[in-house]
This record gives C-alpha cells, sequence and structure tokens, in this order.
C-alpha cells in the first residue's frame, strides 16, 4: 500500500451523517474524504470525476437504492472499492449487496469500530496484501484452511447451516450463528447434543435422516 492517503467518497442522504463521517475520517491520517454526495446522479458524476480509492455507499437514498448504484461504480470505476455503510440490518442485505459486487459492509452503528479495519483491508486487497486474517488462513494447513474459509462465509449467511459428521462419532461439526435465533438452542447445545438435530426434525421426515445414521 503506498504511503499517500486512501481518497474516500462518501454517499449518504442523510446531511447530519455526511458531517459526523467525514469528521470521523477525518481524524484517520491514513483516510482522506475527498467528496461526498447525497443522490444517485450527484454520487455518479462526482465519482467519476474524482476517481476515489473507496466509495462508502448508503444503501437506502433519497429516490434510489444503494444497491443500484454498485454495479455502476464497479463497471465505471473497476478499481474503486465499494463498502456499503447502512443502518439497515445486516442479514439479508449483506447477501444483496456482496452479490452485486460491494468489497465490504459495514453496520454505521459499528462505524468507529469496524469502519477503518475494512477500509485498509480492502485496500490491501487490491495491492496484493494480506490481511491478518488471511495471512492467518493462508498459514493453516490445507483441510483446516478449507474449513476456516468455509466458517468465516457462513458467519455472513442468513441461513441455518449445520455440518453434521457420522464418523469417527456422530455430532455436529459446526453450526452457524443463525441456529439459535432460527431453533430456540445455542451452538453449544447441538455440539454437546450428537441428537438434538434429529429432534428438531419433523417426524414424517425422521426417517430419511435415521438412513444415515
Amino acid at each position: 500500500m503506498s504511503n499517500n492517503p486512501i481518497r474516500i467518497f462518501l454517499v449518504d442522504d442523510s446531511p447530519y451523517f455526511l458531517d459526523v463521517a467525514r469528521e470521523f475520517l477525518q481524524y484517520q491520517n491514513a483516510l482522506t474524504v475527498v467528496g461526498v454526495a447525497s443522490d444517485a446522479e450527484a454520487a455518479v458524476t462526482q465519482a467519476l470525476a474524482l476517481a476515489p480509492d473507496v466509495i462508502l455507499l448508503d444503501l437506502n437514498l433519497e429516490r434510489s437504492s444503494g444497491l443500484r448504484l454498485i454495479p455502476v461504480f464497479k463497471a465505471q470505476l473497476p478499481t474503486a472499492k465499494v463498502i456499503i455503510l447502512t443502518i439497515m440490518e445486516e442479514s439479508g442485505y449483506r447477501t444483496a449487496a456482496m452479490m452485486a459486487g460491494a468489497d465490504a459492509f459495514v453496520h454505521k452503528s459499528a462505524m468507529t469500530q469496524t469502519l477503518v479495519t475494512a477500509i485498509l483491508d480492502v485496500v490491501r486487497q487490491e495491492d496484493g496484501e494480506q490481511s491478518s486474517g488471511q495471512a492467518a488462513a493462508r498459514s493453516l494447513p490445507p483441510g483446516e484452511r478449507s474449513t476456516n474459509c468455509f466458517e468465516r462465509l457462513v458467519e455472513h449467511v442468513p441461513d441455518l447451516i449445520y455440518r453434521y459428521e457420522f464418523v469417527p462419532q456422530r455430532g455436529f461439526a459446526y453450526v452457524s450463528p443463525s441456529a439459535t435465533a432460527m431453533t430456540g438452542y445455542t451452538a453449544e447445545e447441538h455440539y454437546a447434543d450428537p441428537d438434538l438435530g434429529f429432534k428438531l426434525i419433523h417426524p414424517e421426515d425422521r426417517h430419511l435422516l435415521d438412513r444415515l445414521s
């Protein structure tokens, strides 16, 4: 990564939030805010003129959707990174944003804790550098690396995902974070009871799992 400050462009329809975010980012030595926009048309026009390194984009814009702007920015500014910075709850919005081409997703409530790290990570990836998480993952043996990647992926998926092993003994090898919200049982309770998954299956479908055990 070069010694030049990372050039940030903010897109949000709240003047108050634009002021707060700009003030916060300007205190970061590695970052500089080169422009702001409050609507989609101005965002595209200014982004093309400024060619920022990172675009911080809200999903909920007046008369438009940030989701529609992601592929536009990616097509017109292929080297720019797009980070979604929104108050919208993560679950499905994160998945939709990443599928549209976003490079990262940060909830506004966590801006002061995670935004700077997210910006530095996406820029390092562009420069071919590894974030600390990537470096740690690459240092793992192939089997553990695969497991690590799988678990990091499903942390951000709203669906309930299990990995269940039958050998050398039956039990849950992985339970996604959504398990508690969807079943009422914590991940620890799943790990402690190998039969818990069977208890959650509708009786009419249980014979399908019995064939595997």
